[in-house]
Formats: structure tokens, C-alpha cells, sequence
């Protein structure tokens, strides 16, 4: 009979238990035993004399996979955490958070979830929490990137190994210290609305950037591939960059602003659905909407019906659920010690009105 508990307790911890039976639960040991008696080397260990010591000559692990290397444990077994850095901030989070609980139920697994608020301190006390409780893996969907370096080291310190989620490592340095990726290829998202972008200006226009959040890995990212295509079209000038917290109702009010400093704009291109809503909210109270193309990354369900109506130019398709689902798998293969690639990317698709009915909506 399986059983699945959602319990919340203090510090926002959520924690879902899927079991088969009486069995019980296990902690990491650092080490696993074979059927002769011998001990195996950790997941942890194995993949860090990859991608996690001074010793280490592989400097690209983009295409790496990293090998089987058996723990002898069983999913029932094991206790997975997953730090997120925001679970209702929007709906693509939401989306995150079910499909992982989904996938932990389906492989009778243990999932232990806490909510970061989008507040670094907070994260840090999070994943110092699931370390005292004894996690096998730990899964971390930084607030920022670039400061997640130190609640690494504590899950190294305590043999437990470490994997990004959602948001991929901000530099080679942090690339170096975990045991794998697990979601979108935000570079390639930013890259394909770029392009897109490019195209449909003719090489020619001035863009306003709507960045998700600085210093988000993901957000960052697509700003970095954005300039990075752009680079290549001498016309195109990015006239302005602002962030906008991810959220619809601050887009409307950072384009609004923007709209009165600069009367000429040819493209908007914005880091997900919600900023691009909120953008084309702003660009029809003013009239301006058949004047200034909207670009996107990350589609949901309103940015969705946006491009069936010719409102939105153009989305990427980023399976929010899935990305639920393949964290609670790369999770499991780390722990079990699995083969696995390193850097285990979800699908991306350019969606524009021309495509738009081959693809359903997103749901979220």
C-alpha cells in the first residue's frame, strides 16, 4: 500500500513522503555495499572526481555523462531534497513543484521541499535544514546563482551530494562543485527569442530588454544570449534593460514608464510569459501594440492565447511540470548511482503563430 503525506511545518518546509510497504527510511552513509561484502564509492564521490576536485582535468561537462556506479539502495530508500528558490511566485513554479511531487509519488520515493520566498538567507537556513535531516541528495533551485556557492560546500561537508535544478550554475567554478543540471537551457531560450527577434526586425530596430530577475542564473542568461545574437546584427540596439521580478502586474508598470522615456521601439523581449503579457497590457492601453513586436521566453497559458490572437510574436516552449519530474529523476540517479548525463536538459521550442496549433497549452 503505498501513502503519501504533505505535512508544512516551520520554515516553510513541505515534505512529501511516497513509501511501498513498511519500508523505512535511510540516511546517506558516503558509502554502499555490494553483495560480496566489499564497499562501493558514493555517487557523491564519483561524480566529484569529475566535476568537483582539484584534481579534475575535464574542464567541459556540457555533453559529459557520468557513469553507473552503484549504491545499492532502493528509491524507497531514499530521502531527496529540494530547495526551491520561490514555489508560488508563478505559475510556472507551481507547475515545478506538482510535477515533482507527482514523480517522487510515482517512484515511491521520499521528497522533502522548502520554499525560499526568493530570500537568499532564507535558502541557505533551508538547505542547512534538510542536511540535518539526513537528505541523500540535495537538490537546489538557487535564488541567486552566483551566492549558492556556500550552501554547496555545507552539502559536500556532509557527504552529501548536489545538483542544481531550474536555474543552472552561474560560473564554471560553481559548475565544478556539484553532481549535475536538471531543467531548461535558458541560454538556448534566450538565443532562440533573439534570433526570432532579429529575424522578424529584419536586422534592424531598437529593443527594450525586459530582464526576469538580476542575478538569477536563468534570467542572466537569456540577457547574455540575447546580446550575444544581437551582437551580430550591427542595426539592432538594445535601447534599455529593467527587471521586473518575474511578475505580470510589475511589467506593466516598468513598459509603462519606458513607453513615456522612449516614443520609438521596434521589439520588446522579455525573460517569460508573465513580463511579456504585461508588456502587451501596457503597449494596448497606449495603442501602441501593432507598432512594437513582443518576444518571449518561458510560455504559459496567457502567452499562449497571445500568439493564437497575433498579441505575442513568438514564446519558447519550457515544460515547466517536466522540469519537476526530471529533478526527482536526476535525484534518483545520483542517489542510486545511475548513469546520467551531467547536464540534463528539457526540451525548447520556438512557438509563433505559424506553429501555435501544433502544440497544446502549457496548462499553467
Amino acid at each position: 500500500m503505498r501513502k503519501k503525506m504533505l505535512t508544512l511545518v516551520a520554515m516553510g518546509l513541505v515534505t512529501v513522503t511516497a513509501l511501498t510497504g513498511c519500508s523505512g527510511v535511510v540516511t546517506t552513509s558516503g558509502t554502499a555495499t555490494d553483495e560480496s561484502g566489499n564497499s562501493n564509492t558514493s555517487a557523491s564521490e564519483t561524480v566529484s572526481e569529475v566535476a568537483g576536485t582539484e584534481t579534475t582535468e575535464l574542464t567541459d561537462l556540457e555533453d559529459y555523462v557520468v557513469p553507473a556506479n552503484p549504491t545499492g539502495k532502493t528509491a524507497d530508500e531514499i530521502k531527496i531534497g529540494l530547495s526551491f528558490a520561490y514555489t508560488d511566485a508563478d505559475e510556472f513554479t507551481v507547475a515545478q513543484y506538482t510535477g515533482a511531487q507527482d514523480e517522487a509519488e510515482a517512484q515511491g520515493t521520499n521528497l522533502y521541499i522548502t520554499d525560499a520566498h526568493s530570500d537568499e538567507v532564507t535558502q541557505a537556513n533551508d538547505v542547512l535544514d534538510l542536511i540535518q535531516q539526513g537528505m541523500d541528495v540535495i537538490g537546489i533551485y538557487p535564488v541567486n546563482g552566483e551566492m549558492i556557492s556556500s550552501s554547496i560546500e555545507a552539502c559536500k561537508d556532509a557527504g552529501i551530494p548536489v545538483f542544481l535544478f531550474s536555474t543552472p550554475p552561474a560560473n564554471e567554478e560553481i559548475e565544478h562543485m556539484i553532481n549535475g543540471f536538471s531543467g531548461g537551457n535558458a541560454y538556448k531560450l534566450g538565443e532562440q527569442m533573439a534570433q526570432t527577434c532579429a529575424d522578424a526586425l529584419g536586422g534592424k530596430g531598437k529593443v527594450i530588454e525586459l530582464a526576469g530577475l538580476y542575478g538569477m542564473t536563468d534570467s542572466d542568461l537569456r540577457c547574455e544570449a540575447t546580446r550575444d545574437v544581437f551582437a551580430n546584427y550591427p542595426d539592432i540596439e538594445i535601447i534599455d534593460s529593467q527587471e521586473y521580478g518575474w511578475a505580470k502586474e510589475e511589467a506593466i508598470t516598468v513598459v509603462e514608464n519606458l513607453l513615456i522615456k522612449y516614443p520609438e521601439v521596434d521589439a520588446i523581449v522579455c525573460a517569460n510569459d508573465s513580463g511579456a503579457c504585461g508588456a502587451i497590457s501596457a503597449l494596448e492601453a497606449v495603442g501602441r501594440l501593432d507598432e512594437v513586436k513582443v518576444f518571449s521566453c518561458n510560455m504559459n497559458d496567457e502567452g499562449y492565447e497571445a500568439i493564437k490572437e497575433g498579441k505575442l510574436y513568438s514564446s519558447g516552449i519550457q515544460d515547466a511540470s517536466e522540469e519537476g519530474h526530471e529533478a526527482v529523476k536526476m535525484a534518483l540517479d545520483i542517489a542510486l548511482g545511475n548513469e546520467y548525463k551531467f547536464y540534463g536538459y528539457t526540451s525548447t521550442e520556438v512557438v509563433t503563430k505559424d506553429n501555435v496549433d501544433e502544440f497544446e497549452a502549457p496548462g499553467y
